[in-house]
């Protein structure tokens, strides 16, 4: 089987789409088959190489993407690692220079950009999807968002190869996030939901990831409710043996973790701070810390009045590769899950915090919040509505609880919970929506 995916991110970059996508094609090479990846082009990155048997094509403007990554926050450009010359420097007039530069972004170029960010990408990235179609003449083409401007290329080239089996695989919604909106939605909220529906439409297969994205798109789109898929997180459980460095001291600390990127609109760290600090009230203050790996995005404001613990109690790691990350996990006492605030959406690290059988405390707005439903039949889980947990104290003392007495959870059973989410079960789920005359290798 011959297959052609189109992800903005993919490996070595560090994102949820990249990690899933990257694992799922070197899989599929593995079966036989061959797959080709168009994706963008980052700084300190390889314009064409081959990793796991991928082949690989990244395709993008030098100044636009160079631009781009000098435009991210300093905690947000650890996406891709760079020799010390092309690194970027965080001080100084550079820096003053960079953070203007972005305040003009900001308020001129994305006010009006659309479909999104990526959408200067589209024109390399189809003209590459078109040459390596005339040259391969590959059976699937498989579309991952975010960001939309993939799907656009999609659409394109299912108007031109009418015999391609199309998947749109829906990481993250477009027409209805408003609270992470792509675009200005004041300007483009009837467009975006038009070309929304019209992806969908010429799409031979639409997946998600959560039961809650896809009855929502069934009530949006009810034409193409038939072809939406649910396929659950992707859980990839290292090799016992291949332990990483340390991320922690051997002490006596209780550390909480919390890995993921925050944001104002959806994952917050407001609740949890303010948890946090009961939890220093308490005679368990001296051996907690809490730790936060990940872009801290839009959420710098919600630090500020913990600036005396910075350091010393709450730690802020920015992004680690997902080894470390891993690690962190492992060796956390408890971790720590925020809410997304939607039903649409779970955070992508989720499923991974499962995989290490470790304690997890939930912080959400609503019983009916994606992790939740997720979390349900796993026993090592606190719950924890965020607009309840200071005014009553009980929950307090519920937390303290479950710092010092965290629930166990059998590997056997563990194990058999996780099955589900392993990489064969996620990559035959996507196999599985193309027509069957192109399943076999």
């Amino acid at each position: 089987m011959k297959i052609l995916i189109l992800s903005y991110s993919y490996a070595p970059v560090i994102s949820p789409r990249a990690f899933r996508w990257s694992s799922i094609a070197e899989y599929w090479v593995k079966e036989g088959h061959n797959v080709d990846v168009i994706c963008a082009w980052m700084p300190c990155l390889l314009r064409e190489e081959v990793l796991g048997g991928v082949r690989i094509h990244r395709v993008g403007g030098t100044i636009s993407e160079t631009l781009r990554s000098r435009l991210k926050k300093p905690d947000t450009r650890s996406n891709v690692r760079c020799n010390n010359s092309a690194r970027i420097t965080s001080s100084g007039i550079k820096q003053e220079l960079l953070y203007f530069i972005k305040w003009i972004h900001d308020h001129s170029w994305k006010k009006v950009y659309w479909p999104d960010y990526a959408c200067l990408w589209y024109i390399p990235a189809f003209k590459k999807a078109k040459e390596l179609m005339l040259m391969h003449g590959y059976e699937n083409v498989i579309t991952v968002s975010l960001p939309f401007t993939v799907h656009l290329v999609g659409l394109s080239l299912k108007r031109k190869f009418r015999q391609i089996n199309w998947l749109v695989d829906v990481g993250d919604p477009f027409c209805f996030a408003e609270d992470t909106s792509p675009n200005n939605f004041k300007l483009y909220r009837y467009l975006n939901h038009y070309v929304e529906r019209k992806v969908f439409k010429f799409a031979d297969a639409i997946t998600v990831t959560v039961e809650g994205a896809r009855k929502i798109y069934a009530d949006l789109f009810p034409e193409s409710a038939s072809k939406i898929h649910v396929i659950p997180p992707l859980v990839t459980l290292e090799p016992k043996q291949a332990s990483e460095e340390p991320m922690f001291p051997k002490d006596k600390k209780i550390r909480l973790v919390y890995i993921g990127t925050l944001y104002k609109n959806i994952r917050n760290p407001i609740h949890l701070l303010a948890l946090f600090e009961e939890l220093l009230k308490t005679n368990l203050a001296s051996r907690l810390e809490l730790h936060f790996f990940g872009n801290i995005h839009d959420c710098q404001d919600c630090f500020k009045p913990y600036e005396a613990l910075l350091g010393t109690k709450i730690f802020l790691h920015s992004t680690v590769n997902h080894a470390r990350a891993l690690q962190a996990m492992k060796e956390a006492d408890i971790l720590i899950n925020i809410g997304n605030n939607n039903l649409f959406q779970l955070p992508s690290k989720v499923a991974e915090y499962v995989s290490v059988g470790k304690p997890i405390l939930t912080i959400a707005k609503t019983g009916r919040d994606s992790s939740v439903e997720f979390l349900k039949d796993y026993p090592a889980s606190l719950f924890l509505l965020d607009n309840v947990v200071l005014t009553h104290p009980d929950e307090v003392s519920k937390v303290i609880q479950f710092i010092r007495h965290p629930p166990h959870i059998e590997a056997s059973r563990l194990e058999h919970w996780l099955a589900q989410f392993q990489i064969k079960e996620i990559a035959s789920a996507y196999r599985l929506t193309f027509p069957s005359k192109t399943v076999s290798a």
